[in-house]
């Protein structure tokens, strides 16, 4: 009977000890909303670069998506051609990269580097970085274009050019540019090439805009300041007149 009470009283203390162990752990959980969040952005980087030349340098979003307080810091990656800086920070921040890739030989490179949260969680950043041999930027113009103006009014002019060499993307600008108005007359068209590894290339040509038609009206008729008489006609007022004609009669 004693050992029966003595365990119902065991039990209830221990039922008891445990909701009370419940509540105060409930009281001083942190709620979720409260905990910062870590975010990277981007999350990798895939670049490109020529032989003997530096990749440009990079920038990566570190932000905290909660409502507490992130310290984070940066794992260093093993390849000697990256540079991450700062290594560490709070809350929100901009990591920059560097890259020394100049003296790598052309082929594909990989690495990655880590970002740390002080509650323990880890993005990983993979860099893949590809070195191509050089090869010179060059851009080829079209030959020198006529066209004909119907009436004397500006014509649309189209043109192509072609590239070779370099590292894509190429941009190519036209100076006018190709379906601009070109006027009569002729007018030097300059084209410009631009690779994504910084090199350059020009070319240029000519569009000659050309117009028959007569801007003058002229007639045989009316009093003229000079003519031409006629074989077997009196030339009455030879050369230019005092009034500004000049007449022939029939020879009688």
């Amino acid at each position: 009977m004693i050992r029966s009470t003595c365990l119902r009283s065991i039990g209830s203390m221990l039922r008891l000890f445990g909701v009370t162990f419940f509540l105060i752990v409930a009281f001083l959980r942190v709620p979720v909303a409260t905990q910062p969040v870590l975010s990277v952005s981007p999350t990798s980087l895939t670049l490109q670069a020529s032989k003997g030349t530096n990749v440009p340098t990079k920038t990566i979003q570190v932000t905290n998506g909660g409502t507490g307080t992130l310290k984070w810091s940066v794992v260093a990656p093993t390849a000697n051609w990256l540079t991450v800086s700062p290594t560490s920070g709070t809350n929100n921040g901009t990591l920059s990269l560097t890259f020394r890739t100049s003296t790598l030989a052309a082929a594909t490179y990989q690495t990655s580097f880590q970002v740390i949260d002080n509650s323990g969680s880890v993005v990983t950043v993979p860099v893949k970085v590809t070195i191509s041999a050089v090869t010179t930027l060059t851009v080829a113009c079209p030959a020198n274009k006529t066209v004909a103006s119907s009436n004397g009014s500006p014509v649309a002019v189209t043109y192509s050019v072609t590239t070779s060499g370099g590292v894509a993307p190429i941009t190519v600008t036209g100076t006018p540019a190709s379906g601009s108005l070109f006027p009569v007359g002729t007018t030097a068209v300059t084209v410009a090439a631009r690779s994504s590894d910084g090199q350059t290339a020009t070319c240029g040509f000519s569009v000659t805009v050309t117009y028959s038609g007569s801007t003058t009206t002229s007639t045989t008729y009316g009093p003229r300041s000079t003519i031409a008489c006629p074989a077997g006609a009196i030339d009455v007022w030879p050369g230019v007149s005092k009034i500004g004609r000049a007449s022939c009669r029939e020879r009688v």
